[in-house]
């Protein structure tokens, strides 16, 4: 059976807005990569993931310092983490590089990640990411920052629910094939709902110590949603 954490608890309260960076990863993402190549997610991948994150947010923040003359520890991106030096699609594709995860996976991740900061935010004015920094909404619009949490309380989690609903559906004949393909609906779906977030640009005030990205290995296997399930002849 599927079971998807409720985004009510992403929040992590008890933190007291203080995570690492393996928390900004929600644990639905392990069960959505797992269930494309059914394998567990190595911790190796999310470490790369996360890193590759951090390393391109402190690469933008240089950039745009020094074309600006000012600090390089703080950045202003201008939509979530997509920075005017960096894209979207770039920091995406970073993301599949270093961690060998498939374009598609690296960007739900960059989603998923990108929710739960927003989800923090959208209750309390900071957050705090060891190995990272500090992030708060750049701006202080106080209707904006209620259309975020509006989008991360009725679409987002609306749209776990309605997955995790569905889940129920899937558990009689041809369960794995039945499962795989409810796995890549319920990506669909989540890539859906981020098209209808808002737009919302992020403060990030830099930690200086910088953690090491481990090396790309060539030989790591390359995680992707368009893997057929073993056995299956279904297209």
């Amino acid at each position: 059976m599927l079971s998807i954490e409720s985004p009510d608890k992403w929040d992590n309260s008890e933190r007291h807005g203080i995570f690492t960076l393996s928390d900004l990863l929600p644990l639905i993402f392990d069960q959505i990569a797992k269930g494309a190549v059914r394998e567990a997610l190595l911790p190796k991948v999310r470490e790369a993931v996360l890193l590759s994150l951090n390393n391109t947010i402190r690469l933008c923040a240089q950039v745009e310092g020094r074309e600006a003359s000012k600090a390089d520890d703080i950045l202003i991106t201008a939509d979530h983490f997509c920075s005017r030096s960096v894209s979207r699609s770039e920091t995406v594709s970073l993301i599949a590089k270093s961690s060998g995860l498939s374009h598609r996976l690296a960007h739900l991740s960059l989603i998923l990640i990108e929710t739960r900061v927003d989800i923090v935010l959208a209750e309390q004015s900071f957050l705090h990411v060891t190995s990272l920094g500090q992030l708060q909404f750049a701006s202080g619009d106080g209707e904006l920052r209620a259309c975020v949490r509006d989008w991360c309380r009725d679409v987002f989690s609306a749209t776990l629910r309605y997955s995790e609903c569905s889940a129920r559906e899937f558990i009689f004949s041809n369960w794995l094939y039945r499962k795989n393909r409810l796995l890549g609906g319920l990506v669909d779906l989540i890539e859906a709902a981020a098209i209808y977030r808002p737009s919302m640009a992020y403060q990030i005030s830099l930690e200086r110590k910088v953690p090491t990205l481990p090396p790309n290995s060539d030989t790591r296997k390359r995680l992707t949603w368009e893997e057929k399930p073993r056995g299956e002849g279904h297209s």
